[in-house]
């Protein structure tokens, strides 16, 4: 496959990551406690969404990547050491975002942590930070 169709599915993953994780975020951020049952199987609906797509999505991007940087020789690029620290935060949010998720359906009473309504805005600008460093490779 050319390298052009292997980045160009790198990106497509990442609009679908991007998307999936803005959506929970989002949802979470604005939940309610405590959660109506409608709620908690809305929320349960959203889990396997990420379940089956979102986290798929952020494992084809790492692998797609890490094939990318290695044909290209990029690895030891500023460039790429500096958009791999967005990445690296993304994945890691990506994790807290699905564990609070989870909590949030166990227990409709508990509370969502305060700092999850900043994370849509460090999920664009992180997104946005992708994009720049990708495209201009500075």
């Amino acid at each position: 496959m050319a390298y052009i169709y292997i980045v160009a599915v790198h990106v497509a993953f990442g609009f679908v990551f991007i998307g999936g994780l803005t959506a929970t975020a989002v949802t979470l951020a604005f939940l309610e406690t405590p959660r109506s049952s409608a709620r908690v199987e809305a929320l349960r609906r959203l889990r396997l969404w990420d379940r089956f797509v979102t986290g798929p999505s952020l494992v084809a991007i790492w692998a797609l990547g890490i094939y990318l940087a290695t044909v290209s020789g990029q690895f030891k690029a500023p460039w790429l050491s500096a958009k791999l620290v967005f990445v690296i935060a993304l994945s890691a949010l990506h994790g807290a975002i699905v564990g609070n998720l989870r909590r949030s359906i166990a227990d409709p009473a508990r509370p969502v942590p305060g700092w999850l309504a900043y994370a849509p805005a460090f999920i664009a600008v992180s997104a946005a930070a992708i994009a720049i460093l990708a495209v201009a490779k500075p």
